[in-house]
């Protein structure tokens, strides 16, 4: 009995030691979507600042080969208790400061973007590729963004490629979201 107990709280440890290294550790989030030769969108998670393999979070070449699944029954909806008055209103003047704290912690790694654009009529084409010129020359220098844009004056066109990779520690969200609830459910000021 006491061999077992030991293998448990050893387990528990095992568990509890692991989600805190991944809560510690950088999560590194990488994307890439293209639309030639094919469409496809890839999204993958790598823990532990990138020494685990990567996680396949979305790939359209497999939402393509998967069957179309049989549609869900309509659920009756629940009825609801009364809330508080003034929750959805804390909520929605809480919402920003949330988004700010969530955004904060995200780290750029790098950005490439390669892509062709092109209208019906050439004019419209030089029109569009003169903005997004002058927004491309007036962003930020930054070594980790790299964008190509090329204008087709001969057929309307947008094609390309985009390839993003961004880092976050997730303990770094936790101050936010519990401020966030703080805000909303805690204080009644």
């Amino acid at each position: 009995m006491t061999v077992a107990l030991w293998t448990l709280a050893a387990t528990l440890a095992f568990v509890l030691a692991a989600g805190v290294l991944v809560l510690v550790t950088p999560v590194t989030l990488a994307l890439n979507a293209r639309t030639a030769p094919d469409r496809r969108l890839t999204v993958a998670l790598r823990f532990l600042g990138g020494l685990a393999p990567p996680i396949p979070v979305h790939d359209t070449a497999r939402e393509q080969s998967k069957k179309a699944k049989p549609k869900d029954k309509p659920r009756k909806k629940a009825k609801r208790g009364r809330r508080g008055p003034g929750r959805a209103g804390r909520m929605i003047a809480a919402a920003p400061q949330l988004a700010a704290g969530l955004l904060r912690p995200i780290h750029l790694d790098h950005v490439r973007v390669d892509a062709d654009i092109g209208l019906e009529d050439p004019a419209d084409t030089g029109h569009l590729f003169g903005l997004v010129a002058a927004l491309n020359a007036a962003r930020p220098s930054a070594r980790a963004v790299s964008v190509t844009i090329r204008p087709d004056f001969t057929r309307p066109r947008l094609s390309g490629e985009v390839d993003a990779r961004l880092r976050v520690v997730p303990a770094a969200w936790i101050g936010p979201c519990l401020r966030f609830a703080w805000r909303v459910f805690g204080s009644r000021s």
